[in-house]
């Protein structure tokens, strides 16, 4: 509501208008009705202006929570992202951590195995023509292999065995008999056996399952198809018999490349397949091979004498010539194949 002071200014100022105006003078109650149109139009020309400024306030207002929001959130952001980045390096250097004890522990667990090895190594009973003779590869053949090949030396008792014929022993021996023997001649491309695990396994393979394909007294030859296992039955030493044992001597493929022949092909029934050829150039004359054979029979039998009549074998063997009409030479290299 309007002052007093107000209410009385506006009846005096209308009343001097009236007196000096258009000689219209208002009534106290058009007075009155002006008034209060006055006031009406004050109050709500205050209630614009106080909607105008509830509305900035309430606009600042908004503005200010949601600037408070935003920087609440950017500071959560900045606080998960913080804690995350300290979970990830924790984790990291967990997982490093583990990963180095994990290495240690390996690298003890590798030191206790290889000292565990050495007190478990082999030792052996006893030492022979072949240096230290062992008894714990009974029917244990990668594990013989494996002793040898890391050894290189050592005559291992048993490995394999025939109930024909008995225990058969692994040697390490020299390039002239033994596993030594096998791998330096036998073993590697183009030859019998392809590696050391192939030749291990088609050893066993001859020994177990092959044919009794020939024996004397001083050797047993088995064979399976064209592959053979030659096993000495004892072992001397300038002629002279110093021990009885079977040992594996040889082992190869008849047909292979390091036994002097080469794999060629030939048309069959109109397909190509393998044979093998003799490295020498052409064919032998019918003559010349009943010449070797009967050369391979006289060495056989010169070799049975050697058993029991070693002076007459000796005796035969020093002639330039042989009683059967052929070099000294030819006999010695049958009597070789029969020997060896």
């Amino acid at each position: 509501m309007l002052g007093r002071p107000f209410r009385i200014g506006i009846f005096s100022r209308r009343r001097e208008e009236a007196e000096g105006g258009n000689g219209t003078e208002e009534t106290p109650e058009e007075l009155l009705q002006s008034i209060k149109e006055n006031e009406k139009a004050e109050e709500k020309r205050k209630a614009a202006e106080e909607s105008e400024r509830a509305e900035k306030e309430e606009k600042a207002r908004i503005e200010a929570e949601k600037k408070e929001a935003e920087r609440i959130a950017a500071e959560k952001a900045e606080e998960e992202a913080r804690v995350e980045a300290e979970r990830k390096a924790e984790e990291e250097r967990i997982a490093k951590q583990k990963a180095e004890e994990k290495a240690e522990e390996a690298e003890s667990d590798k030191e206790e195995a290889e000292k565990r090895m050495d007190d478990e190594e082999p030792k052996p009973v006893g030492s022979g023509v072949f240096g230290n003779i062992y008894n714990q590869f009974k029917g244990k053949v990668k594990e013989a292999f494996d002793f040898l090949m890391k050894h290189k030396g050592g005559d291992l008792l048993g490995v394999f065995h025939r109930k024909d014929v008995g225990d058969i022993d692994l040697v390490w021996g020299d390039e002239n008999g033994g596993l030594a023997h096998i791998l330096h001649k036998h073993v590697g491309e183009g030859k019998s056996f392809a590696n050391v695990d192939e030749a291990m396994s088609h050893i066993q393979n001859i020994i177990e399952t092959g044919k009794n394909d020939f024996e004397d007294g001083d050797k047993i030859v088995f064979r399976k198809g064209s592959e053979l296992v030659t096993v000495r039955k004892n072992f001397r030493e300038g002629g002279k018999k110093i021990a009885d044992k079977n040992w594996i001597l040889t082992a190869y493929d008849k047909e292979a490349a390091d036994n002097g022949n080469r794999v060629t092909t030939k048309v069959i029934e109109g397909k190509a397949t393998p044979h093998t050829a003799s490295a020498d150039k052409g064919s032998e004359k019918p003559e010349k091979k009943q010449e070797k054979q009967s050369v391979f029979d006289k060495a056989k039998e010169i070799a049975d004498k050697a058993y029991s009549q070693p002076a007459t074998a000796k005796l035969l063997i020093c002639r330039k010539k042989t009683s059967f009409g052929v070099s000294k030479f030819s006999f010695l290299r049958g009597l070789r194949l029969i020997l060896c």
